[in-house]
């Protein structure tokens, strides 16, 4: 699929328009969605090597998928019919090495690993192309527009921003102040969290609409979803009046087990999960994947949206055959070119990566 490239965001201010508002009930319009899904493939090992940790963290439009090993601090690449072709991006320090991986893109025709301060290109087979150095103030991206041009939330000044950031002009333009409810990892009282748990720490989701030159940006700790068009001007808002769900005292024996957090970080820590994790743009359809966490594994559920912001529908992937959903904290489940890719946990407590085809709402 060949996804046509434009500028976006051409001002380093954002004009604030008058706006249309839809407000949803939770109740999607149409009803469940089925989404009638048949499992493609699913792959256990890299070639000889059985997995540890993966996580699912791209798919290229020729439907390679990249997969993170997380506990071997690895990157290994599996062609459409899920066979193993490469590893790469292993941790270290030297030439297409990482030495302290944040999150995988896939940008045009390639792969992207960034990690603090830089960005490391390959090509779709793995082939390390080069390294690009960024300023301090650039921040990490969370979307890319282009292979030069990526969107990040991080601090502009004292307070946070979306920002655009071009590493070939070394342009940074702020799109969006984040101010108020909307304030980046802080809680009631003004403190900052220094330590970043996804399903509760607030985080920018945002996702890019290229033929209607629509940018899809929320931040997750209210379930309200901002559209904004290739000049930056806000021109829609569309939310769901969805009860937050509370921190459950088997989410917190779990958090703790692994992150030890002291008696004052817990009271700074937000008390409700945040209300989805990532927003993905498919033809005439939003999906917005509501947060899901360990003790969640029995359905991925998915919000569906017309590009208006009607809720339409609710759909729900069950994996069956004594399978489970597994959730990782940076690396989430993928819809793309009909298909879902995601990890799952088997019968056997171990964890795999599948492709299932998927059937989706027309949206019109």
């Amino acid at each position: 699929m060949i996804r046509r490239v434009f500028i976006f965001f051409s001002f380093a201010t954002l004009a604030i328009l008058a706006s249309t508002e839809v407000e949803n009930v939770d109740r999607p319009t149409r009803g469940e969605w089925d989404l009638r899904p048949i499992k493609v493939w699913e792959a256990t090992r890299y070639g000889d090597n059985s997995m540890a940790m993966p996580a699912l963290a791209a798919v290229l439009d020729d439907g390679t998928v990249v997969v993170y090993d997380q506990k071997r601090h690895e990157n290994h690449l599996f062609d459409a019919a899920g066979r193993h072709l490469a590893a790469f991006a292993p941790r270290g320090e030297g030439p297409g090495e990482v030495k302290m991986q944040r999150r995988v893109f896939a940008v045009g025709r390639g792969i992207v690993v960034s990690e603090v301060q830089r960005l490391h290109r390959f090509s779709s087979r793995g082939v390390f192309l080069k390294t690009v150095l960024l300023q301090r103030d650039y921040g990490h991206p969370d979307l890319f527009i282009d292979e030069n041009t990526y969107l990040s939330s991080t601090l502009d000044g004292d307070r946070f921003g979306l920002i655009r950031v071009d590493t070939d002009r070394g342009e940074r333009r702020v799109i969006r102040r984040i101010e108020g409810r909307e304030g980046m990892n802080t809680v009631a009282g003004g403190f900052q969290i220094t330590v970043v748990i996804p399903p509760l720490t607030p985080a920018v989701c945002c996702d890019i609409d290229p033929e209607r030159q629509r940018l899809y940006f929320a931040v997750n700790d209210r379930y309200r979803i901002h559209v904004l068009d290739s000049q930056g001007v806000e021109r829609a808002v569309f939310s769901l009046d969805r009860e937050a769900v509370p921190l459950t005292r088997a989410m917190k024996k779990k958090i703790n087990r692994e992150m030890h957090l002291s008696k004052t970080m817990w009271q700074r820590l937000p008390q409700c999960l945040t209300y989805f994790s990532h927003i993905q743009v498919i033809g005439n359809l939003i999906l917005v994947f509501p947060t899901h966490f360990e003790d969640q594994t029995d359905a991925l559920w998915i919000d569906i949206f017309s590009t208006g912001g009607e809720y339409i529908h609710r759909a729900a992937f069950r994996p069956g055959g004594g399978a489970a959903i597994d959730s990782s904290l940076f690396y989430r489940p993928v819809i793309r070119g009909g298909f879902l890719y995601l990890v799952l946990q088997d019968e056997d407590g171990d964890l795999v990566v599948a492709k299932y085809g998927v059937t989706l709402p027309s949206g019109t």
